[in-house]
């Protein structure tokens, strides 16, 4: 602005002199016409509002358009720390509910002990004992519940035997179940009215050595080619612990018609059952106890 307003003083000195008297006055009110148009070009340049033209002013965009154009204000609110945390569910597929908990049944396998340790309580006892003479050697009983152990006394009578079951029951006081299979090493004694008393006191002693324990006999095996006299006295002992074991309640394994006349059930000596007479045997036991 300061080059044009010395310019026009320059104008204006110049003017001043070579003009007449009658002219000063207009061509003063001329230079302070131009400086007034100066003062509002340098004011309005000054105040940013520019200079007017003839060109049109565009029109202002829509309100849409604008929210359009304008970038987005990201606000962040912070949850809050109060209440429960919770899981969420992503959207989707709904899953299959899960399957219901098998049913388990728990006890306890020490329960026949307790029972035995407490006056007054019910026997739960289940496990079998099988003594006797070598024919018992291979035998395994399977019993509907409880174990089955087997005590063989190669070459024992009745008698033998009857002081070895005291024994075995203070041993495992679980036993349940005296199975007895014994006879046959009596038979050249030749003493059939003193073989019976032997049988009568075994009873005796398991009965005083427990009372929970049930006792059961097994019958003898017919002997293959051995003779006509042991076969018949075998044979007479089968028939008396039938009737004597029905008269006192005790068990008894009638093994007579399952082993007669079967030369593939026994070993060559006529006597002790083979491995298929020892399964016949066997299962013969296992057949009773799961009738019981």
């Amino acid at each position: 602005f300061s080059l044009p307003f010395s310019l026009l003083c320059i104008v204006w000195s110049q003017v001043w002199r070579m003009a007449k008297v009658e002219r000063r006055h207009a061509c003063l009110a001329e230079i302070l016409h131009l400086l007034d148009l100066l003062f509002f070009y340098q004011y309005r340049v000054s105040s940013g509002a520019g200079v007017v033209t003839s060109t049109p002013a565009r029109k202002p965009p829509p309100p849409r358009l604008l929210q359009k154009l304008r970038p987005g204000i990201i606000s962040y609110t912070p949850a809050s720390t109060e209440g429960v945390w919770e899981f969420q569910r992503r959207k989707g597929r709904r899953s299959s509910p899960p399957p219901p908990l098998p049913d388990f049944t728990t006890s306890n396998r020490f329960e026949s002990l307790s029972s035995l340790s407490s006056p007054g309580a019910p026997s739960s006892l289940e496990n079998v004992l099988v003594i006797g003479d070598s024919i018992v050697r291979h035998l395994k009983p399977a019993p509907a519940r409880g174990s089955a152990s087997v005590s063989c006394f190669p070459g024992a009578r009745v008698e033998e035997i009857a002081r070895r079951i005291p024994a075995a029951l203070r041993e495992n006081k679980s036993i349940g179940t005296v199975i007895v299979h014994a006879g046959v090493n009596d038979m050249p004694a030749r003493r059939s009215e003193m073989l019976k008393k032997h049988f009568e006191s075994l009873a005796e002693t398991v009965k005083k050595t427990t009372s929970t324990t049930k006792l059961v006999f097994s019958g003898p095996l017919p002997t293959y080619r051995r003779g006509s006299e042991v076969f018949s006295r075998l044979s007479g002992l089968n028939s008396f612990l039938k009737n004597w074991c029905m008269k006192n309640h005790f068990g008894f394994i009638d093994n007579w018609d399952h082993f007669w006349e079967r030369p593939a059930f026994y070993r060559r000596d006529g006597l002790h059952p083979s491995r298929k007479g020892s399964q016949v045997l066997s299962d013969n036991i296992t057949a009773f106890l799961h009738q019981v």
